[in-house]
Order: C-alpha cells, then structure tokens, then sequence
C-alpha cells in the first residue's frame, strides 16, 4: 500500500522537525514494515 509508505516517508520528514528523532525511527520503521507486509499478498497472486 501506498499509504502506508507515504506515512512513513512523512513521519521521516515531520518528526525530526520536532525534535522527536527516536519516535520518528520508530514510526518509519513501522509504517515501512506495515507497507512491505501489505503489498506482499499482490506479489505472490502475479
């Protein structure tokens, strides 16, 4: 899913700006293993 890799990619972005570095790993991350686990079942039906 697109979404979630946008989230992350603005949780990268956003929470640096407010001095929030540890959550703004921590969400990345997230959101970036949440996005690989959801567009996996699409790569396995091609």
């Amino acid at each position: 899913m697109k979404f979630f890799f946008i989230l992350s990619a603005l949780s990268a972005i956003i929470l640096p700006l407010l001095n929030k570095t540890s959550l703004a790993i921590l969400f990345t991350s997230l959101f970036f293993i949440l996005a690989i686990f959801f567009s996996k079942p699409r790569f396995i039906k091609k």
